[in-house]
């Protein structure tokens, strides 16, 4: 049984790629089905190619593979969008919190030894890092 996989490369365009992209994944065993690249734009190029993996555990092999010629950035399955996430549980706001949580105190700077502050100042010695 072989199944059938849509890729998508996003590259830098340069010469070469093609016949690079290409000699990487038939290293890996599949079949190139076919082959769409899409005109270069702002010096990036998409390539997208429909293959046949003689199993499903080679489809990550084939993409660290082709991650892996030079000037390859991303290599995904088109239409395979993020996951939805989850709904929040609640707001996301400062203030609101769980019930029976106490108040929250306002925030005040962080001071250093003898009521400097505690940032570094750019100076050495004692006597310099607190003027008074």
């Amino acid at each position: 049984m072989t199944y059938r996989v849509t890729l998508q490369a996003e590259a830098l365009n340069r010469p070469r790629l093609l016949a690079d992209l290409t000699a990487a994944m038939s290293a890996t065993g599949l079949d190139i089905v076919s082959a769409v690249v899409e005109p270069p734009q702002e010096l990036r190029v998409r390539h997208t190619y429909t293959v046949e993996l003689p199993d499903a555990q080679t489809l990550p092999v084939v993409m660290r593979a082709m991650l892996r010629v030079s000037g390859v950035y991303d290599v995904r399955r088109p239409g395979l969008e993020e996951a939805p996430r989850p709904p929040r549980l609640r707001p996301n706001s400062r203030g609101t919190g769980n019930a029976g949580d106490p108040a929250a105190r306002p925030v005040r700077p962080s001071w250093g030894i003898h009521d400097g502050p505690a940032a570094f100042s750019g100076t050495s010695g004692p006597a310099e890092a607190h003027p008074q």
